[in-house]
């Protein structure tokens, strides 16, 4: 072997080129960090396999950020519904389309090499690139960051020095094992039967289909170029050895009667889940992210899209404490949402996969009226719609208790977003775009305010009339961004005008709301000359310890 490469040097190191690291490499480098991004696999996985087929709304939203979202939902078939079925009978559907606060009232299904492919462009045009077959061999950490040691394709070997280390290198993560995380989990281990096919009969392409029977269960989601993926447990197997065709055939026959015949694969698969959550997802100055940080059972696609969630979580901290406007403690927040998110949403799909192995009698009867109750009572489009679609994601410390409309609280999402691509194609709906009838009317009004990706967005909702002396008008707006100047954070006004769902969101009463880059709320305060002085002297608690904080305006007097 030859002697070490020279020591490189970047801001934040990804071990891990899927789409968790691709997504949030895209994020760093629109924000004007120095990224390296190393993957030990010598290409990306090849057509036509893919696990990940599901891209729901969140993600979508959060995807819009770096310009991918448009793309991605050209490219993809259009879901508008859930629907739920027991020995052949609907019991109920749960309405993707009908959800009123986001942009994109529909999931995206698309192969996994498709998103990565989408991802590695935008990549490319932000400057970044990915190095291929380099393996991470070993890293240490000092006070000043981390340094790798990284195996290249060669044999020769790199010391590589990183401020941060993001692993994102899937579910046997190296950098995982190397920090000596725990990696526990749940009972359910199942494995589960793919393949992508064609479908001859009446399944609707517009809905995911959840079948349960006595034999096991089946999910069927409408592909591109019309194929249909097809999923389902099966007795553990070898996972070098793809499935026969007649098994799904057979399986879809049984377990979804009257959605149609299979047609030829074009490939059959295999893989065994086994659920796992990392004890921590933060180790110093490296984080766990994605497959490495979580493994959640497939029913319900949530999987690749919580992995990008961590994304974008993570993205703008690590840019705010390498830019110098955030203290590196508010990186610890990393852990703490993120890990009940996921434990929240492992909980949800490990039920939903139990579910779906209930053989009969009772306990079935039992599933089938409560799904079919919960259909009838609107719950299945008032919660479990805004589940699966991720729209209820809430960081809030009570985050499992829904935030009633008009109260916003810190860490809930708001539908305030980044502006569309400039590229983007502007009928989003149209049915050549993607696959389906064209979509309703979304949320979003012309005065709605955009979501700024680099700092706050603080956000002054000013009613109609007279409100309050922090600012009902013009001058109040002003007299904000006035107490802000030297912080970074934009004022947006949220007036009468904005979309029914934004104003619903806010209620009719004066307040300030301090919004995150990745839409989350940050913190709340009245508007009014004591709400303005708390959220100035909030906001300069999370900038860096040594850095002086310009003097409040409010206080100022």
């Amino acid at each position: 072997m030859e002697p070490d490469r020279p020591v490189g040097s970047s801001e934040v190191l990804i071990v891990g080129a899927g789409p968790v690291g691709v997504a949030l490499g895209c994020d760093l480098l629109q924000r004007g960090v120095r990224v390296r991004l190393v993957d030990s696999a010598a290409a990306p996985a090849p057509a036509p396999r893919s696990r990940a087929v599901l891209v729901w709304p969140r993600t979508l939203e959060l995807l819009r950020g770096i310009g991918v979202a448009e793309r991605l939902a050209a490219t993809g078939h259009r879901l508008t519904g859930i629907g739920y079925r027991s020995e052949g009978r609907l019991l109920g559907r749960a309405a993707v389309d009908r959800i009123a606060d986001t942009p994109y009232p529909f999931a995206a299904t698309l192969p996994q090499y498709e998103t990565e492919r989408l991802l590695l462009e935008r990549l490319a045009e932000l400057g970044g690139t990915v190095e291929r077959g380099v393996v991470l061999e070993d890293l240490r950490q000092d006070a000043r960051g981390v340094t790798a040691r990284l195996r290249h394709p060669d044999g020769n070997e790199e010391q590589a020095h990183a401020r941060w280390l993001v692993g994102a290198d899937g579910a046997h993560s190296s950098v995982r094992k190397k920090l000596g995380i725990g990696f526990d989990g749940d009972t359910v281990d199942v494995t589960f039967g793919i393949a992508d096919a064609p479908i001859d009969g009446p399944a609707a392409r517009d809905t995911l289909h959840y079948c349960y029977t006595a034999d096991g269960a089946l999910g069927v989601v409408p592909l591109p170029d019309g194929l249909f993926r097809v999923a389902i447990s099966i007795p553990h197997r070898d996972p070098a050895e793809p499935p026969p065709a007649g098994v799904f055939a057979e399986a879809l026959r049984r377990r979804a009667p009257g959605l149609g015949e299979l047609g030829e694969p074009r490939w059959t698969g295999s893989f065994r889940v086994r659920c796992r959550i990392a004890d921590r997802f933060r180790d110093g100055h490296c984080f766990l992210a994605g497959d490495a940080a979580h493994i959640i059972s497939p029913a319900g696609g949530q999987g690749m899209n919580y992995g990008l969630q961590d994304a974008f979580n993570l993205g703008w901290k690590l840019a705010g404490v390498l830019r110098g406007t955030l203290d590196a403690a508010v990186l610890d927040s990393y852990h703490r949402e993120r890990h009940a998110a996921v434990a929240r949403v492992a909980a949800v799909t490990a039920a939903q996969t139990r579910w779906g192995m209930i053989a009969g009698g009772p306990r079935r009867v039992l599933r089938d009226t409560l799904v079919r109750g919960a259909a009838l009572g609107g719950l299945l489009r008032r919660r479990i719609a805004p589940m699966m679609a991720q729209t209820d994601v809430s960081y809030a410390a009570d985050g499992l208790r829904r935030a009633r409309p008009g109260h916003p609280r810190p860490g809930d999402r708001l539908p305030v977003f980044a502006p569309a691509a400039p590229e983007a194609p502007e009928a989003l709906g149209a049915p050549e775009a993607l696959g389906g009838p064209a979509a309703p009317a979304t949320s979003a009004a012309p005065a709605d305010p955009a979501l700024d990706r680099d700092g706050f967005t603080v956000l002054v909702r000013r009613p109609s009339g007279p409100s309050g002396p922090a600012g009902a008008d013009d001058r109040g707006s002003a007299a904000v961004a006035a107490a802000l100047a030297g912080r970074p954070a934009v004022v947006r006004t949220v007036d009468d005008t904005a979309s029914a769902t934004l104003l619903r969101a806010f209620g009719p009463r004066p307040v300030l709301v301090a919004l995150r880059p990745d839409g989350h709320v940050q913190y709340v305060a009245p508007a009014t000359r004591s709400g303005l002085a708390d959220l100035v002297r909030h906001l300069d608690g999370l900038a860096p310890r040594t850095r002086t904080a310009p003097e409040p305006a409010a206080a100022r007097g």
